[in-house]
């Protein structure tokens, strides 16, 4: 009988971290009855944020963090989530990609679509493990060279601006194991 117990509180126990991991947390105030650590998804967008919030620095577990449709501008330097695998950043107010996100290795999905990034910075291959690269949307006139070392990355949309056949021939050679989402060639100076 101490066995059939002690199964079934192994498997209950088992089901209830499984359920705990899948949950998405949609406000913080949702996550205020739960130990900081079983917070693995988090989903803020269309919070209005202008700031990161300082409480979310105890979920040192997290490995989706979604702030979309937000007004952020920046990221602070306090910001780190050392098992952080992805982050959207779509549709907000950068201008330019957030520096902190390059301390984060283990990323492997970024999504920062319809910002106004005009540039990725030179160290982006310090983000080893990154597979998704998005950046619909964004007038990024042109890739740091050292995008060819990201030797993981799988996807790289840079959709809804104009690149000319030449700059899309140069990136589709430089990077073959990586599928480029582009729009169409365009008779353009890049």
């Amino acid at each position: 009988m101490k066995k059939i117990a002690l199964t079934f509180s192994i498997i209950w126990l088992c089901l209830n971290s499984f359920t705990q991991s899948n949950h998405v947390y949609t406000s913080l105030d949702e996550t205020k009855n739960v130990h900081p650590d079983s917070v693995i998804v988090l989903d803020l967008s269309k919070d209005k944020l202008t700031e990161i919030p300082l409480e979310i620095l105890a979920f040192t577990s997290l490995k989706e963090l979604r702030l979309t449709k937000n007004k952020l501008k920046s990221l602070p330097p306090y910001f780190y989530f050392p098992a952080l695998e992805i982050i959207d950043l779509s549709k907000n107010d950068f201008y330019d990609f957030p520096v902190e996100l390059l301390k984060m290795t283990q990323l492997k999905e970024i999504y920062m679509g319809k910002n106004n990034l005009a540039a990725l910075p030179e160290d982006i291959d310090s983000l080893k493990s990154l597979e998704i690269l998005e950046l619909w949307f964004n007038p990024v006139e042109d890739l740091p060279e050292n995008l060819v070392n990201l030797k993981k990355l799988k996807f790289l949309d840079l959709r809804g601006y104009n690149y000319n056949e030449a700059f899309q021939k140069k990136w589709h050679s430089a990077m073959p194991w990586c599928t480029f989402e582009f729009d169409l060639a365009c008779n353009c100076a890049y």
